[in-house]
């Protein structure tokens, strides 16, 4: 065993714990917030070279807190893409939802019922659906105090 190997196998040793508390916390966190997946893929990928290249240099300590830390690499970042990924999908839903009641409310503020699809509503923009409710809407007829029992036959009755 030489010095450097020893000393490297400290700061390897010490990143993995480090690295293991990341991973903690982002699992209990589920959210990735200040720090880029992809500057920590960079790093997990120049662990996997160090496992390829400590045992030619005969540094087995080293080596070994290698795989600590990128065994903590891999785990942080498979979970970061995951958790990531699941909020895409979240925001999605949320949008579509979103999107869906403020068509539903133009619909109920212009007195008409509205049957577009779910899947056509989450396409359409809410400009376009804004542009063909007032197209729909009689021009010479103000809408005042609508109430819910006001619907009939797709229109407000006068």
């Amino acid at each position: 065993m030489i010095i450097q190997d020893l000393i490297n196998s400290l700061f390897e040793l010490s990143a993995g714990f480090f690295l293991w508390n990341n991973v903690r916390v982002l699992y209990r966190d589920k959210k990735v917030r200040g720090i880029s997946i992809l500057s920590i893929g960079v790093f997990t990928i120049w662990g996997y070279w160090n496992l390829y290249y400590y045992p030619f240099l005969d540094q087995w300590l080293s080596f070994l807190g290698g795989m600590l830390v990128v065994f903590a690499n891999t785990v942080w970042v498979y979970l970061a893409i995951r958790y990531t990924r699941e909020k895409k999908k979240q925001q999605k839903l949320v949008k579509g939802m979103v999107l869906f009641a403020k068509t539903t409310e133009l619909c109920v503020t212009h007195g008409l019922v509205c049957a577009t699809p779910a899947l056509e509503v989450k396409r359409m923009k809410l400009r376009q659906i804004e542009k063909e409710l007032e197209e729909l809407k009689p021009k010479d007829v103000e809408i005042k105090n609508f109430q819910k029992g006001d619907i009939k036959y797709g229109r407000k009755h006068m």
